[in-house]
């Protein structure tokens, strides 16, 4: 009785955990119902009459151990009091030692501390579990039977490992080749990274990242090879070869105020006077006006356009300061 017991405690806690982070996205948003849920972890209606959507909740730590001492009451205090470890493998991750605080002028601020150590990977390795992550929610909301329009991941990183990283550098340290692969194949509508940069509690829509620099690094590859002599739409020639590079939809929709391309949950527009703007569309439906592009960017680049703009991404960064508060409701 009392493992039972511990077994609904343990589920309640979760789901406690899972909502939390679900309101660090969507806490300022009125929905018509959020249904907490299994695969996903919620179904959320937008308004009365609306298709559901799913959200995926997981957390990420750098390892077990790290999961350990953060949910375990407690836990880091047995350490640095002398207990001994909870599980064999924090014993090979940690070392619990005596140190001293050293200030700037290297005079001694306090001395014979105890501390828990650990190594510290560097960010990218965060950004490829983040991968790896995405790759397996991938594969389990696909097997999901619940009925709705689309699904989100929400990832909280509870790493830490992107503590020091400035906003601006985001992009160039973590989005490497293993995260931009799984983005492009993932069936997720989009993917919200929780996580603190630069001492700041933030989140990032991580597949509008992907598209706002692939656009700007294909217009750079397409000016850098002599610019385009056909009379075709730009955006819609990106939207082609960006279309060729991933598993999932891309869109173009033209309007009168001009041309946007959508992946995902987001969209970007070249406007009749040439200014750029992100559109999200916060979960609705894609609008109906809104097409597969129709161009055939191999047919007017070539084919061994895409090794050119691999080239040019070696020599070229991409920086946006891009992410958005959490919600603290």
């Amino acid at each position: 009785m009392t493992q039972m017991a511990d077994t609904i405690r343990d589920k309640e806690t979760k789901k406690r955990r899972e909502r939390h982070v679900f309101d660090m996205i969507y806490g300022d948003v009125s929905f018509a119902d959020v249904t907490a849920s299994e695969c996903p972890d919620f179904l959320v209606r937008l308004f009365d009459g609306s298709n559901y959507f799913g959200v995926e909740v997981t957390e990420l730590y750098q390892s077990e151990t790290n999961a350990r001492l953060d949910r375990i009451s407690g836990y880091s205090d047995e350490l640095l009091d002398g207990h001994d470890f909870r599980h064999k493998d924090d014993r090979k991750a940690l070392e619990v030692a005596k140190v001293d605080i050293i200030k700037e002028d290297n005079s001694i601020h306090a001395k014979g501390l105890s501390a828990i150590i650990q190594r510290v990977p560097p960010p990218g390795e965060c950004a490829r579990q983040v991968a790896e992550r995405i790759r397996t929610k991938t594969q389990q909301i696909q097997d999901s039977a619940a009925d709705m329009s689309h699904a989100n991941l929400i990832i909280h990183d509870k790493t830490g490992l992107l503590r020091l990283t400035k906003v601006a550098d985001f992009y160039r340290i973590f989005f490497v080749p293993e995260l931009i692969s799984a983005l492009l194949l993932t069936s997720f509508r989009e993917v919200f990274l929780v996580t603190e940069i630069d001492g700041r509690q933030v989140y990032a829509r991580l597949k509008m990242l992907l598209l706002l620099a692939d656009s700007y690094l294909f217009n750079g590859a397409l000016v850098s090879n002599g610019g385009l002599e056909a009379d075709v739409d730009p955006v819609e020639l990106f939207a082609s070869y960006f279309a060729s590079t991933t598993g999932a939809e891309v869109f173009v929709h033209h309007d009168k105020d001009g041309t946007e391309v959508i992946f995902g949950d987001s969209g970007v527009m070249v406007t009749q006077t040439g200014s750029v703007i992100v559109r999200l569309h916060s979960d609705r439906p894609i609008h109906r006006d809104a097409k597969p592009p129709t161009v055939q960017w191999d047919t007017l680049l070539g084919n061994d356009f895409h090794d050119r703009m691999i080239e040019y991404r070696k020599s070229t960064t991409f920086s946006t300061e891009a992410v958005f508060p959490i919600s603290t409701i």
